[in-house]
């Protein structure tokens, strides 16, 4: 069982880490830290419309291979002005090329993942971030429920001290 985690934070101590500490998930566990991949936006080149995969060759390269290879995956992130931080959403729009393998291709989509989404917000709600993220999600392979935990209101109550989040979280992928 291997879990791959896209963590959309800067903050090595933050919110969004406090809520990761929580998780217990068996097997392999691999992050990818947006903020500090080294990975462009797309271009939108078309490439991918009629090649497998990516032109642009740098730490994508890996990420994708990990999507491929994890059984679960997990979109981590911070909540800022209602949506997801830049470096997440530019190694998002790197995942032009499952849909364009899919639509343009017509090449089976990746299938069978588990995946879930936590979120850490200064306010009181999520905006359009777990929308975003369930998208994202879905492009990986991503089937049946997506169950989000989020701990609001972080700026009054840090996530390290929310404690219905951090047991929501401990729960958040285990099987039945």
């Amino acid at each position: 069982m291997k879990t791959l985690i896209l963590n959309g934070s800067p903050r090595k101590q933050g919110d969004t880490a406090a809520m990761l500490a929580a998780l217990e998930l068996p097997g392999e566990v691999v992050q990818i830290d947006t903020f500090w991949a080294k990975v462009s936006p797309c271009m939108d080149c078309r490439w991918c419309r009629t090649h497998e995969g990516c032109c642009i060759r740098d730490e994508m390269q890996e990420v994708y291979r990990l999507i491929g290879e994890s059984d679960r995956i997990i979109i981590a992130s911070p909540v800022w002005f209602e949506t997801l931080p830049g470096p997440l959403l530019t190694l998002a729009s790197r995942l032009q090329c499952y849909f364009s393998a899919g639509f343009f291709q017509k090449k089976p989509k990746l299938s069978g993942k588990k995946g879930a989404v936590i979120l850490a917000a200064g306010g009181t709600g999520q905006g359009g971030s777990f929308r975003v993220a369930t998208l994202l999600l879905r492009q990986m392979g991503v089937e049946g429920e997506i169950p989000l935990v989020i701990s609001p209101r972080t700026d009054d109550l840090p996530a390290a001290e929310d404690t219905a989040a951090l047991e929501a979280i401990k729960n958040i992928l285990k099987e039945p």
